[in-house]
Formats: C-alpha cells, structure tokens, sequence
C-alpha cells in the first residue's frame, strides 16, 4: 500500500471521527529500553470511551500481528486490571 493511499485513508477517518463528535487527547507514555508503551486515552463523549478503546486496542494487536508479536490481550469491564478476555 503506498503513502499516498495511507494518508487518504487516515483522511477519510479522521472525517468519519469528526462527523460521529468523538475527540479527545492521547498521551503515549514510552520506556523503550524496557519495551513498555502505555497509552491513555481522554475521549468526548464520555459515552464514547469504552467503544473507542475497545476499537483501537483491536487495531493496536493487529498490527503487533503484522509484524509476527504474539498478542495476549487483557481487558476488564469494572475499572480493575489484570482480567483475561
């Protein structure tokens, strides 16, 4: 896929977030030297935060595909961490 189709893509979502009123701030914490990221995610709505996540957590581990890392992926639906999905 070329840049150009990359970008028209990035494009066409970012009209399609606009238009559904969803935004917010990520903060992308990294640790390199230790392979840690962490992401937070601030989404308005607020209502729209679970879906959001859920989604991009989704397209996070398929891209870890891509590039052949296992993914194991742990998500709660209560605010605690550490629950299998």
């Amino acid at each position: 896929m070329s840049n150009q189709s990359l970008e028209q893509q990035l494009q066409i979502a970012t009209q399609k977030a606009r238009q559904s009123g969803i935004g917010g701030t990520a903060y992308i914490y990294t640790d390199p030297a230790n392979g840690s990221l962490k992401l937070k995610l601030d989404v308005v709505p607020p209502e729209s935060r679970e879906v959001l996540i859920s989604n991009f957590a989704s397209a996070l581990a398929q891209g870890c595909q891509m590039f052949g890392i296992q993914v194991k992926m742990y998500q709660t639906n209560t605010g605690e961490t550490g629950s299998e999905k």
